[in-house]
């Protein structure tokens, strides 16, 4: 038993702003494999999803629920989509589509975002994403304080699902802002189990302004106490190269049992570090750091602190969460 809606040369008006001229295509069935729905449209815009939804049998309004508390926007073309229910589960399921200035509100793992255009092509075992951008953002509270801005963004992922579970990769991730740059590849698992996600990430930055730093922390799986030092002790510098690599579980941060590995290398220029209460600044820094899981290493090839230059230091925190920063150098004092 079952039914079919087709519409033809359909525009749709909410508040005052009106669809172009599309088609649709919708059809339900159940038969002893359960309940199946599938449809196409030539146009969707998401942001009238509430309208569109309240239309729909009671029986999938309870399966959408995540759906409408991340309140897409944008606009789609192209769509097609299957689903097939066995009971209350979700058995098989498709969907591919086309979309322009994409966005959605973060849930439970989600992120959320904003200004995305690109292509989908998905179903229960994977499938593929095309992200451009220009002037989007990214939000994803379990890590990032923020969103965090993209002003182009080129990307393509790759999804497959098995026993294991959900994992999302990418061979090239390409970002700017007016932070930096910065090219990546990696992927991110999610068990089915639903343990702690798994991130494989390696990338390298360019041209970055050490100012707005904070930003860029993933807080979610930092220590307080290593977070608050950073956002105080780096006050500003440039960073023409560095290099990020993360592998893991997100939950073993920061791996300090050999779980898993966090290496941040980066080239400071002109840096000024804030690196204790009541203790001169160091200035005009020329140094070589690292983050290695929990501890800190610095190489000092330049610099100045109370207007006495520093040569061949070397400085460092065995680990970031106890505080103690041990310092081997020296300083040369300026004729006058």
């Amino acid at each position: 038993a079952g039914w079919k809606l087709n519409g033809r040369d359909i525009t749709l008006t909410q508040a005052g702003v009106s669809w172009p001229v599309s088609n649709f295509n919708l059809a339900y069935d159940a038969d002893t494999q359960g309940d199946v729905w599938q449809g196409d449209a030539s146009f969707l815009r998401l942001q009238d999803i509430d309208t569109l939804i309240s239309w729909l049998p009671p029986m999938l309004l309870d399966r959408l629920q995540r759906l409408q508390r991340m309140a897409p926007q944008g606009d789609v073309s192209k769509l097609a989509f299957a689903a097939r229910w066995q009971g209350t589960k979700l058995d098989t399921w498709s969907v591919r589509g086309q979309f322009q200035d994409l966005g959605a509100q973060a849930d439970a793992g989600i992120p959320g975002f904003t200004g995305m255009d690109g292509e989908l092509a998905l179903d229960q075992t994977g499938g593929s994403l095309t992200l451009v951008t220009r002037n989007g953002s990214v939000t994803f509270p379990q890590l990032f304080r923020g969103p965090l801005y993209a002003g182009t963004l080129d990307a393509g992922f790759s999804f497959t699902h098995d026993t294991t579970g959900w994992r999302i990769a990418s061979d090239n991730i390409e970002i700017k802002n007016q932070d930096g740059s910065a090219k990546a590849r990696g992927s991110f698992l999610f068990p089915a189990d639903g343990s702690s996600p798994r991130l494989d990430l390696d990338a390298t930055v360019a041209n970055v302004d050490a100012r707005n730093k904070s930003a860029y922390f993933p807080v979610g799986i930092m220590p307080k106490e290593v977070v608050d030092w950073l956002d105080t002790a780096i006050v500003s510098g440039q960073v023409p190269e560095g290099s990020l690599s993360v592998h893991g579980k997100l939950a073993d941060f920061p791996y300090d049992k050999g779980q898993g590995l966090f290496d941040i290398r980066f080239h400071l220029l002109h840096g000024v570090l804030d690196y204790a209460d009541g203790w001169p600044k160091l200035q005009n820094l020329d140094a070589d750091v690292e983050f290695r899981n929990q501890g800190l290493s610095a190489v000092v090839r330049g610099g100045n602190i109370l207007g006495d230059d520093i040569t061949g230091a070397k400085a460092g925190f065995a680990d970031l969460r106890e505080g103690v920063l041990r310092v081997d150098g020296g300083a040369r004092g300026r004729k006058s």
